[in-house]
Order: C-alpha cells, then sequence, then structure tokens
C-alpha cells in the first residue's frame, strides 16, 4: 500500500505502507485431462481477503502536570478492511512427477464486501494526554471503501500433490498451495493491493 486516506475521509497519517490478515478460502473444482502431463482446472472459489494496515507514528506532546516538559508520543494509525470476493480461476496443471501438480493462471472475481474502519490513538504515553481535551482517539471511521473496485484480478500459481487414497484412485488427498499476484487493487485513486498465500 501507499496511501495516506480513503477519499474524502480525513486521516492524519503520513502514510499506509502495509498490512497483514488471514481469512477463509472455500470452493470447488474441475479438471478436464487432456494427457498424462497436462490438464485444465478450473476452481469457483470464495475468499474473505481483510487485513489491517498500521502505523505508528513518532512525535511528542506537552506534559503541563507539575513542571511543563515535552514528552515523546506515539500516536497510533490503524486501518481495518474487511474483504471478500467470489471468483473463477482457469489454471493449467503440470504432472512433473508422482502426483505432483505445478498450476498458473489467473483469477477473476468480483467483489462482495469492500468496508473499513480506521482509528488514530494516542498511545504514548498511556497515563496522559487527549486530542483538545476530548478523549484520546481522533480519527474513527467506519464507512464502505471509496470507489472500491467491483472486479479483482490476480495472476495464481501454486502446486499440490494427490495422494490416492484407494486402489481405483477415485478417492484422494491432495494438500495444496497456492499464491495469489495482484494485477488490480482494492480501489481506485490509490496504491493498494493484496497479495495472498492459500493452504488447504
Amino acid at each position: 500500500a501507499s496511501f495516506t486516506q480513503l477519499g474524502t475521509y480525513a486521516s492524519c497519517c503520513p502514510e499506509f505502507t502495509s498490512g497483514s490478515g488471514t481469512g477463509l478460502s472455500a470452493g470447488v473444482f474441475y479438471t478436464a485431462p487432456f494427457s498424462r502431463l497436462f490438464r485444465l482446472q478450473f476452481r469457483l472459489t470464495y475468499s474473505t481477503e481483510s487485513g489491517s494496515l498500521l502505523y505508528d507514528e513518532r512525535s511528542f506532546v506537552a506534559d503541563l502536570r507539575d513542571t511543563a516538559k515535552v514528552v515523546d508520543a506515539v500516536f497510533a494509525h490503524d486501518l481495518q478492511a474487511t474483504l471478500s470476493s467470489v471468483g473463477v480461476a482457469p489454471l493449467a496443471v503440470f504432472r512433473i512427477f508422482g502426483g505432483f501438480d505445478i498450476n498458473a493462471g489467473f483469477r477473476i472475481a468480483l467483489t462482495t464486501a469492500s468496508s473499513f474502519v480506521q482509528k488514530e490513538t494516542l498511545s504514548k504515553p498511556d497515563d496522559y494526554g487527549a486530542y483538545l481535551g476530548a478523549g484520546r482517539t481522533w480519527v474513527n471511521h467506519s464507512a464502505e471503501i471509496p470507489e472500491a473496485s467491483s472486479l479483482r484480478v490476480t495472476g495464481q500459481i501454486g502446486a499440490r500433490y494427490v495422494l490416492p487414497l484407494n486402489s481405483k484412485k477415485t478417492f484422494f488427498l491432495a494438500p495444496d498451495i497456492q499464491y495469489h499476484i495482484p494485477i488490480t487493487g482494492v480501489a481506485s485513486g490509490v496504491t493498494w493491493n493484496v497479495s495472498q498465500l492459500a493452504v488447504s
């Protein structure tokens, strides 16, 4: 990420640059085999991509208790994003050896949720200070993300290992890992992309 505010919502953050989060992904897939070593796979998935962007701004404040002095301060900028999407991913799958597959393709998804909660709080000193005498939280927004992208596109690469559970190979386990590389951002007008590492 690289932005200071969303739309016209007031923000004192110098710059949101990075964040992280965990979520859930669920779906179904269909595989069309073309040969022993090559097949096409289509995945339909629902995915949550929520996370937190945090920035601790170091500054100072005046402590007027007893002897007036200047003390170190930290203003905590916290943006909690709620994101989710439903998408389809066509993938080319290559059998490398045994049951080990690698795949590559892309995912096109419709955004189903895109909201945020943003706060700015005086977190240090923890025993003194308020904004204009009105509390330790200055910015407090809760809204839909302005100009959120309705369509999200990511490149997708991954690998899995197929472990048959019976002699006919009709039941199997397939540990799977996928990495999603953002092609489109969360919203227009800001630099904000979400990469994902999905394990199943």
